[in-house]
Parts: structure tokens; C-alpha cells; sequence
């Protein structure tokens, strides 16, 4: 019976919808005690970059809680760009909801938007000829 269930685990890897992926990341919580032998068939570190990214279409009955969500960022969040600045950002909004009727604190997080793409083919001729169409 134990081994149905892991295979109808893994069917659920082709579902990319952002509500899917918040649910298989619970599942990656829930199965977190029991071990390593207890692991997703999911990469669970995939799961969360999508769930980064897709972030603001998971419902509210779906998504994680922030110390859900830091919980596994901590855990499977280095080495990737995205992943660290999320976990920065969660973590300073753990840190604002400790203090229950302060006002927010802005802070700072650094995003690394990757390396700048050169232009090189770009059309560097200023096009002015729209001005003639306007007089």
C-alpha cells in the first residue's frame, strides 16, 4: 500500500498549477519528521522556486505560512539567487508580524536580476522621423 501511495505522490509532479505546488510543498513539510526516508519524490528545492515565482496565484487557503515557508527555504533555499532573497524577505516579515500593532519596518533585501544583457544589436540610430507626422 506504502508503495501505491509514493507512485500516486510522484503523478502529481506534472501538475504545474500554483495551488499544486503550494500542496506538494505541504506535503514536503508534513513528510520533514519522519527523514530522509520520508522524502518527496519531488526536488523539493524546484518545487520552491516555482512557488516563488508563482507565489501571488496560490490562494490563501493554499499558501504557506511564513514560518512554513522559511522553514523550507532554510533547509533547501542556498545557492540560489531567488531563493536567499526570498528567504531574506520572509524572514523580515516574520520578524514584523512578532510585533503585533508596531508599524512595519522597511528594509532592504538584495535581488540579484543576473548578469546584464549586452546590446549590442540593438538599433543605437535615433529615429526622429516620427516629428514630421506631428507638424
Amino acid at each position: 500500500e506504502e508503495t501505491q501511495l509514493w507512485m500516486l505522490l510522484d503523478l502529481m509532479q506534472s501538475d504545474c498549477h500554483a495551488d499544486a505546488i503550494a500542496s506538494r510543498l505541504h506535503l514536503s513539510v508534513a513528510m520533514k519528521p519522519y527523514g530522509p526516508a520520508a522524502a518527496p519524490p519531488w526536488d523539493v528545492k524546484e518545487q520552491l522556486l516555482d512557488y516563488t515565482r508563482k507565489r501571488h496565484f496560490v490562494s490563501t487557503d493554499c499558501a504557506l505560512s511564513l514560518d512554513q515557508e522559511f522553514d523550507l527555504l532554510e533547509q533547501h533555499g542556498h545557492g540560489c539567487p531567488e531563493l536567499v532573497t526570498r528567504r531574506e524577505i520572509v524572514n523580515e516579515l516574520r520578524k514584523n508580524a512578532a510585533d503585533l500593532g508596531a508599524k512595519p519596518k522597511p528594509f532592504r533585501a538584495r535581488i540579484c536580476l543576473g548578469r546584464q544583457i549586452d546590446d549590442r544589436g540593438f538599433d543605437r540610430v535615433e529615429d526622429t522621423s516620427f516629428k514630421a507626422a506631428l507638424e
